[in-house]
Parts: C-alpha cells; sequence; structure tokens
C-alpha cells in the first residue's frame, strides 16, 4: 500500500521513486523493500510525508488530515483531469464548496 502511494507522488510531482529516496537521504534499496510490502519506520514515513507535503496517515493509505481518502493511482501520468475527477469523488460537501470556489478564484485571475 504504502509503495503505491509513493508512486503516485513521485508522479505528481515529476520525479523517480530512487533518485528522490536518495534525495532524503534513504539507499535505492529502501524503494526495492517498499515494492515487496514493506512500510517504512516511522522517522522515515516521517522525511517522506514532509518531503511530498502530506500527512503521515496519507502516505498509509488512510486519508489526509482533511478526511479525502486517497483517490486511486492514475495510471496515465499525463492525465491530470482524471487525477482531479479522482480527488474530487472523495471529497465531502463542504470541500467540494471551497474547491468551486476556489476554481472561481483560480479562474477569474487568469483572466486578468
Amino acid at each position: 500500500m504504502f509503495y503505491d502511494v509513493f508512486i503516485s507522488l513521485c508522479k505528481r510531482d515529476g520525479k523517480k521513486p530512487s533518485p528522490v529516496a536518495v534525495e532524503l537521504g534513504l539507499r535505492t534499496s529502501n524503494v526495492a523493500q517498499w515494492k515487496k510490502g514493506s512500510t517504512p519506520r516511522p522517522e522515515v514515513l516521517k522525511k517522506v510525508a514532509t518531503y511530498f507535503d502530506v500527512p503521515i496517515s496519507y502516505l498509509l493509505g488512510g486519508t489526509d488530515d482533511n478526511g479525502i481518502e486517497n483517490p486511486p493511482a492514475v495510471s496515465d501520468e499525463g492525465n491530470k483531469k482524471e487525477l482531479l475527477i479522482n480527488y474530487i469523488n472523495h471529497m465531502n460537501q463542504d470541500q467540494l464548496d471551497q474547491a468551486g470556489a476556489f476554481l472561481k478564484w483560480l479562474l477569474s485571475n487568469q483572466e486578468k
């Protein structure tokens, strides 16, 4: 589970998993262990969470601090619309209202 989330975050940021591990001061063999199903130690989870700016609970396949479940991984790295739709499908009504207000603001500022 952790590996899938890690890979999704790497793809989101346009990075490759092994170089990210090295940036975090880890060995590339850690990535291979995660792929086999192991979960990183708490101090490694904290490093990864900080690096990607996500809560540790998100890395472990639960929900983030806002209650948004981890969306399904996007198979096509370039399909940003699908990723956004996956996030939207996991939002509650309050989160949808906030996202809608932000999108309206974003679009109105883009036209200026």
